[in-house]
């Protein structure tokens, strides 16, 4: 113990050490600030910058000394006692925790608020320019959150001492880190910005912009603008193309060998979806999604490239995954651009709006200027983007105080789409075309529901919008044109919005297919469901033990089958859909076993003899029905009608209870335990049934396969076929022909023809027979509905 003391206060006076000394020159380093002796300054910023890199390089090779130097005593203290806890102390009091790195970023934190102070403008712009290089440094490599966060908490209170005092390092502080690390890594082959930070990373950008919004700093607004349009980098506009180079490598040298590759391996088709997915990557999990399916297509091409193709193949990969991650990172940045426009419209600062909409290309502007579209510049990217961030899993969101974002949210889309919908001159018929012929963009069904579902709000909201004349005007509009612009174009454009999601809707419905994994998992759930309530076939298969398994033998059955064959919504059965139609195999499932079970409780009640409550216990001290009978409950609980009897004794007082799942316990008379059975019919009546289980019956099982169908569609007892009707020619024109009367209601042929077009014909059968015994012996005693 006391070695072990004597070492933790030896790790502890190392740690103090470099502590001291970090604050000393930290002391030096503010003093000489002061003095304007900027050269010793920024020596002395390149030296604590140092020292953190070699921190953070030991690691990656010495990680339990790192952490016994990052971390203070109490901590490693703490953690050895309860993890748990030390991770909390860790998460709400980071700055402690990490006492030697927080100690030595704060010494040029002290730095630049005495460059602030003084006005030591290069000093404060150098001192910023050492933390963004140490935060993109730590943001390269993984599990480095904390510090990670820690640097851009100081990089937030550095814009607002910034702002608040006017220097010059605000725009660095507050505008360049995000773009600088995030984006220009990719510049020059640099080491990769790790993207699992890319939250946190949007996390502090927004919310630097929300204190510049709210303190109304308009200069240092347009400067993230700015830096936005014009300098962001983005990989060069070639590299879309190249995933075909890449496709056609073999192509370019050798046809018939790439003819022979694109029939085994769907080249070309394999190439197009590549290409055409690039464009919708705005997530993590699409940016990985399509990695792994390029990674897949190379796999298939790879082996037939020469040693030169193999060259050239890795140079353009390298170039096409950098081109496709930069994509990811804009298409993330278009959700933060368009959430800063919603917060300027919650603040009242339509200046602001304006200037994010205008700065590229000012309605006044006699050129075209190059840059970055920030914004939405036509309908489609508008739709999809309002939709893609309304539905995003991500939180592209702000609250303050009590106030909610929706609302601002719903009324920015419909100001965007006003602001691109002015540009289209009404006296152009080409123009004018965009909105009348305007075709939504493939959407996926939740959008397109979603928007469904929302648009007549929208209409609304426009109508109200454009009566917000002073907001109107300072956000560019033309008061003689509200009228144009909302009532001829916007609400006109949202009401063909509306006929045309409504068509889409029903088009994927009617050429939608179902999924066969729907349908094996819906099979699966079918045959779980009905053995967890066949409660019957139960008692026939382990406790009676008079089950006859025919379904290998010679199909000789003459039954008729037994099940389920009901047309649906075949949309059940598509992978994706805005309605939810629950547990259907569950339900259907539950639906045969109750069936089955009231077949058989049929038939056992056709040859039973009625009794009443006192002829009961009578019926039982029969000595030849007491051995060898069974009780079943029917539609009524055991324990509730003997609850006042002596002779039951239900399953949780007896240990020797029967591993059959309806079993409820015994009825015990003269010394014999006579078995209780809960079981259900789907006749509402409820009443107990006596049954002498050598004169039960038994159960016979036979293939429920009829002559000519699939062999492939049996599954265990039962044929199970899903498909859609429309898909079945046979099926179809049956049904049309001889429409049922709910196919008559929905209107004439033509009709019913586009309406089977939606439905899928589901078909549960199985084959059985129950054959009863000659000598049958049985009691029904009623206990009413």
């Amino acid at each position: 113990m006391r070695r072990k003391r004597l070492k933790n206060k030896k790790i502890f006076d190392k740690q103090n050490l470099f502590n001291r000394s970090l604050e000393g020159m930290g002391d030096v380093l503010v003093f000489e600030t002061k003095r304007q002796k900027n050269k010793l300054v920024l020596d002395g910023l390149q030296k604590i910058r140092n020292l953190i890199k070699k921190l953070f390089e030991m690691q990656m090779h010495d990680p339990d000394r790192f952490e016994q130097l990052i971390f203070s005593q109490d901590f490693l203290e703490l953690y050895r006692k309860n993890e748990d806890e030390a991770k909390v102390h860790l998460f709400f009091d980071t700055e402690k925790c990490l006492v030697s790195f927080s100690t030595a970023i704060n010494q040029i934190i002290r730095v630049y608020q005495t460059a602030v102070d003084s006005q030591n403008e290069e000093v404060g712009r150098f001192a910023v320019q050492h933390i963004i290089w140490i935060l993109s440094e730590l943001s390269k490599t993984p599990n480095n959150g904390l510090f990670v966060e820690s640097i851009l908490r100081k990089l937030a209170e550095i814009t607002k001492i910034a702002i608040e005092h006017n220097d010059e390092s605000m725009y660095i502080a507050g505008t360049r880190w995000y773009t600088s690390i995030i984006f220009d890594s990719l510049r020059d082959n640099q080491s990769e910005f790790d993207l699992t930070y890319l939250e946190l990373f949007d996390k502090y950008f927004f919310s630097t912009i929300q204190y510049i919004v709210s303190n109304d700093h308009f200069s240092t607004y347009k400067e993230i603008i700015t830096n936005l349009i014009d300098n962001l980098y983005i990989c060069p506009a070639h590299a879309p193309g190249e995933i075909w180079t890449y496709g056609h490598l073999i192509l370019q040298e050798n046809f018939d060998k790439y003819r022979q590759l694109n029939e085994q391996h769907n080249v070309e088709k394999n190439l197009g979806e590549l290409d055409s997915l690039i464009g919708e990557i705005d997530t993590i999990i699409k940016l990985h999604a399509w990695i792994d399916k390029f990674n897949a297509f190379k796999e298939t091409i790879k082996n037939s490239f020469t040693k030169e193709q193999e060259k050239k193949a890795d140079k353009l990969e390298k170039q096409i995954k950098n081109f496709v991650v930069s994509k990811f990172k804009y298409n993330n940045l278009l959700k933060i651009v368009f959430i800063i426009g919603v917060y300027c419209l919650f603040k009242q600062k339509p200046s602001y709006i304006k200037y994010l909409w205008e700065y590229k290309q000012p309605p006044d502007s006699d050129a075209i200027w190059v840059g970055h579209e920030i914004i939405p510049q036509n309908l489609d990217e508008v739709v999809k983007l309002y939709f893609k961030i309304k539905n995003s899993q991500e939180s592209y969101s702000f609250r303050e105080g009590h106030h909610g974002g929706k609302k601002y949210h719903k009324e920015y889309f419909l100001l965007l789409l006003a602001h691109v919908l002015k540009n289209i001159h009404m006296g152009s018929e080409c123009e004018f075309n965009k909105i009348e012929n305007y075709r939504l963009p493939e959407l996926n069904i939740y959008f397109l529901n979603d928007l469904n579902i929302t648009i007549d709000s929208f209409i609304e909201l426009a109508s109200e919008l454009k009566n917000k004349r002073n907001l109107l005007v300072e956000l560019g509009f033309n008061l003689d044109q509200l009228d144009e612009v909302f009532e001829k174009k916007l609400i006109a454009f949202l009401n063909k919005l509306k006929e045309d999601v409504s068509k889409k809707i029903l088009v994927k419905h009617k050429l939608g297919h179902i999924s066969q994994k729907k349908i094996d998992d819906f099979k699966q759930e079918v045959l779980k469901s009905f053995y967890k309530s066949a409660d019957i076939r139960d008692i026939f298969i382990n406790y009676l033990k008079s089950y006859d398994n025919q379904l290998k033998g010679k199909n000789e059955c003459e039954t008729e089958h037994f099940g389920i064959e009901v047309i649906v919504d075949k949309a059940c059965f598509f992978d994706e859909w805005y309605i939810n139609f629950g547990d259907l195999g569950e339900s259907y499932g539950r639906d045969l076993a109750l069936g089955e079970s009231s077949f058989f409780l049929n038939e056992l009640v056709q040859n039973c003899r009625t009794i009443t409550s006192e002829e009961f216990d009578d019926i039982l001290k029969n000595a030849d029905i007491i051995d060898e009978s069974v009780i079943l409950a029917v539609n009524a609980h055991p324990i509730l009608f003997f609850k006042d009897s002596a002779n039951f004794k239900s399953k949780a007082q007896i240990t020797n209870y029967l591993n059959i799942k309806s079993f409820e316990g015994f009825y015990i008379l003269h010394g014999q335990s006579i078995p209780v059975f809960e079981v259900y019919s789907a006749d509402k009546g409820r009443y107990f049934l006596i049954v002498n289980k050598k004169s039960f019956g038994q159960l016979v099982q036979s293939s429920p396969l009829s002559k000519g169908e699939d062999e492939q569609l049996v599954i265990d007892i039962f044929y199970m076929d899903v498909q859609e009707v429309m898909q079945n020619r046979g099926l179809g024109e049956q049904f049309l022909k001889q429409p049922p009367e709910w196919l008559q209601k929905v209107g004439d042929e033509k009709e019913q023809h586009e309406h089977l077009k939606t439905r899928a014909y589901v078909q549960i059968l199985e084959k059985f027979e129950f054959r009863k015994s000659h000598n049958f012996k049985g009691y029904k005693f009623s206990l009413g509905d």
